[in-house]
């Protein structure tokens, strides 16, 4: 296995062990956790999105970014109009059904998509995965919300309002016009921002293992129709990314960057919605987390075979 991939995940490996360490002394409670993951994701995700935003403009860079959301948005809204509607079908319950679609459609790419996009392939990757999370984000906060809420008339108003105050979203157009602007920041300021990018991979993963810490682990374990869930999730998804994306001939950092985010947990988004829309919020919390336990066995294996096979 690669040096730098099997470096990296023993480090999320210790990370996660020290958030669900931590919370069982007490010291990272619940109200830190909600707190840190605020300040995360409309402080610390906006600042390394506009930081990737100071690369030397390149054509190539550019065409990847969009590449990366065009397969972003392909992918989700498949994904949500199909496979909820599919299991159905199958005899899933409704209301499982959708939470299911929603968990296989949004992983955690931003927390920790993000943090080791940045990892293993710099602030190039990371401008790749900027390009994934803009459809991330329009297809959540529109097809996402109709499907786990059972609303069939779509609300432009509420869309609109959410995108535009989402920090992320504004961070990711923002990023996008400084990056093909023709001027860069000074270097202090680049560094500056550097440093406090650096925030977002350990304090994203010791979060993980808090939320692990304050869920009994029989649950994770003892319900069946997760391991399901989770396979698809962090297996099946990934290998069919790299796979589809190869048949295209991409630039094989486009097709790592765009399974390296569909090689992630499904994202606590899904936890919340679940629970804000009273459509299976137990089962999700369960699945949620039974996925972020077998990441740290499961993803760096996926990670390393693709790369391996494109790079």
């Amino acid at each position: 296995m690669n040096t730098e991939i099997i470096h990296l995940f023993i480090q999320i490996f210790i990370l996660i062990a020290l958030g669900f360490i931590l919370a069982k002394l007490k010291f990272f409670t619940n109200e830190i956790k909600l707190s840190l993951s605020g300040f995360l994701l409309n402080c610390i995700l906006p600042i390394s999105i506009i930081n990737s935003s100071q690369l030397e403009f390149s054509s190539s860079d550019f065409m990847a970014f969009i590449t990366c959301f065009i397969f972003g948005l392909v992918y989700l809204t498949l994904v949500i109009l199909f496979v909820p509607g599919l299991l159905t079908r199958l005899k899933m319950p409704p209301h499982k059904a959708k939470a299911t679609g929603m968990m296989l459609a949004f992983s955690n790419s931003a927390f920790m998509g993000f943090a080791i996009a940045q990892e293993l392939y710099g602030e190039q990757g990371l401008l790749y995965a900027v390009g994934y999370n803009i459809a991330f984000n329009l297809v959540l906060f529109s097809l996402g919300i109709n499907c786990i809420s059972g609303d069939e008339k779509f609300e432009w108003k509420s869309f609109f309002k959410k995108l535009v105050t989402t920090p992320a979203m504004v961070a990711a157009i923002a990023g996008l016009i400084l990056y093909l602007l023709p001027f860069r920041f000074p270097s202090v300021v680049k560094d500056a921002l550097a440093s406090a990018s650096s925030i977002m991979m350990p304090a994203s993963v010791m979060i993980i293992g808090c939320e692990l810490a304050m869920i009994k682990l029989k649950k994770i374990f003892f319900t069946p129709s997760s391991y399901i869930i989770s396979a698809v999730r962090l297996i099946a998804i990934p290998l069919l990314t790299a796979f589809v994306l190869s048949l295209f001939r991409l630039d094989p950092k486009i097709i790592a960057v765009c399974t390296v985010l569909n090689a992630m947990p499904a994202g606590t988004t899904n936890v919340i919605l679940a629970t804000e829309y009273d459509c299976a919020p137990e089962f999700t919390t369960v699945t949620t987390t039974q996925t972020m336990v077998w990441m740290i066995v499961i993803t760096p294996l996926i990670i390393n075979l693709v790369n391996n096979w494109i790079l």
